[in-house]
């Protein structure tokens, strides 16, 4: 029923991308902006952070993975504070990125990864 919904509700699908395609994202944007709701994902993840920083020592790494944008700014901001605040420092790739993203070959053996980043912080 809530793909008939979904089917009725969003416009009609971009000529440049697939009808099927345009109905997956539709869906996969729907069903994920569900769960992150119903699994209260934006608090908790905003505890865990608050949380898993008060309990580290000088000198830990801090690494999480985040999947989509809103897991993304919230991490970002967050490591951004502690940072600004001096109690932290990013540990960089070789690129001088804040994050990692998965390598061609990761990519290669598990698509799933494709939005995958991989931010590490250094507790002064």
């Amino acid at each position: 029923d809530l793909t008939s919904v979904i089917d009725k509700s969003f416009s009609s699908p971009n000529p440049q991308r697939g009808l099927n395609e345009k109905k997956n994202s539709d869906y996969a944007r729907v069903f994920q902006s569900l769960r992150i709701a119903v699994n209260n994902e934006i608090k908790n993840l905003t505890e865990f952070l608050k949380n898993t920083w008060e309990v580290m020592d000088a000198g830990s790494i801090f690494e999480i993975i985040t999947f989509h944008s809103g897991e993304e700014k919230i991490v970002r901001n967050f490591f951004k504070n502690i940072i600004l605040e001096k109690k932290a420092e990013y540990i960089s790739n070789q690129y001088g990125e804040v994050y990692i993203r998965p390598t061609v070959e990761e990519l290669t053996e598990n698509l799933r990864s494709r939005s995958a980043k991989l931010w590490i912080i250094k507790k002064l």
